[in-house]
């Protein structure tokens, strides 16, 4: 091709591109944002979670899908131990939230919902973990129970400043009525702790109870939270209960998830300038120092002392043999754990 061929073809190259639809199509695709997981329909063939059950009444649930992207990265600048002299450009993975949620009336409500192990997209979504959120509606008696202790509360026991008015209670203040459960997706051959990690299909079946946190002379005087079984012991301000679930080549991953609500069920804690008492429904309570308080979870034997003392069952007797030798929820006490029970009990590790 001579030389003046050459650039005529060059010329008819460059013109095209600039012409006005090729030159906003280019545009276009240059500057296009990533489709987040929320905004793309997973491939058909996808592995996926299936979370079916029923809903107590008058809550919500909300199913949080994480999801991450080795495809699409972000720079970040870092600066290694405080060291402000030496940065360095990180690459980070791009994440990106799904929500799903939906809520009961006054029944239960059976309900359904599919989540993508692959979120598809331009990124390529790896679902990282999925959260489910069960909150109470201000319909639930709970809610109108607490709303109405608040109230009380504030105006018996005023916090930090006596010679004003008591507030009232608004709607959401101090009430953190709702509990997230965890899910992470372990894949099979992975290194995690086999004794932490379920197989599915998995079925959870938490029993959620209000805790009453009463702080005379603390800003934060008055609070309600929402706990439930599936914590064994915790702390009284932890709040999320963390499932690993193994998975490997099935096209369905199976998860029940049936909820109860015991809105009888109430614990009082109280704190105090030198100690916090930890009061349970059965009349069993707790004193611990200032920051050593631990909630035991509905249903578990420590909870249940009073209950426990006045049982004649010889298994409820063994179990309270057992605490008392154990000193794990009480101090050790020898004599009253042998007292319990004729058969002294195993020692427990």
């Amino acid at each position: 091709m001579s030389s003046i061929s050459k650039l005529v073809w060059l010329s008819l190259c460059v013109s095209s591109f600039f012409s006005a639809p090729v030159w906003a199509g280019f545009w276009d695709n240059l500057w296009q944002p990533e489709q987040p997981v929320d905004q793309t329909t997973p491939p058909k063939n996808a592995q996926r979670f299936e979370i079916s059950g029923t809903l107590p009444a008058y809550t919500q649930l909300e199913l949080v899908g994480y999801y991450t992207s080795s495809v699409c990265t972000r720079k970040e600048i870092r600066f290694p131990n405080g060291d402000i002299a030496n940065p360095y450009r990180a690459t980070l993975n791009k994440s990106s939230v799904l929500r799903q949620s939906l809520e009961s009336g006054a029944v239960v409500k059976p309900f359904s919902l599919v989540l993508a192990l692959q979120g598809g997209g331009d990124c390529d979504w790896q679902l990282e973990d999925l959260v489910l959120d069960l909150t109470l509606v201000p319909s639930h008696p709970i809610w109108q129970k607490v709303k109405s202790l608040k109230d009380d509360y504030l105006q018996t026991s005023p916090p930090l400043t006596p010679s004003k008015p008591a507030a009232k209670a608004s709607p959401h203040d101090g009430f953190y009525l709702s509990q997230e459960l965890t899910i992470e997706p372990v894949l099979a051959g992975s290194e995690e702790d086999t004794n932490l990690v379920s197989a599915l299909p998995l079925s959870l079946n938490p029993v959620y109870y209000p805790v009453v946190i009463y702080s005379p002379k603390t800003d934060s005087a008055f609070e309600v939270q929402l706990k439930s079984n599936l914590q064994s012991t915790s702390s009284l301000w932890s709040s999320t209960a963390t499932q690993m679930v193994r998975f490997d080549k099935d096209a369905v991953l199976r998860v029940e998830f049936n909820p109860e609500i015991l809105p009888d069920y109430q614990v009082n804690v109280w704190r105090q300038p030198d100690h916090i008492s930890v009061h349970y429904p059965d009349g069993t309570e707790y004193r611990y120092p200032r920051g050593d308080a631990r909630l035991y979870a509905y249903g578990k034997p420590e909870s249940m002392l009073n209950t426990l003392s006045a049982s004649t069952k010889a298994e409820d007797k063994r179990l309270l043999a057992q605490i008392y030798w154990a000193g794990y929820a009480l101090a050790k006490d020898e004599e009253k754990a042998h007292n319990s029970t004729e058969r002294r009990p195993r020692a427990m590790t």
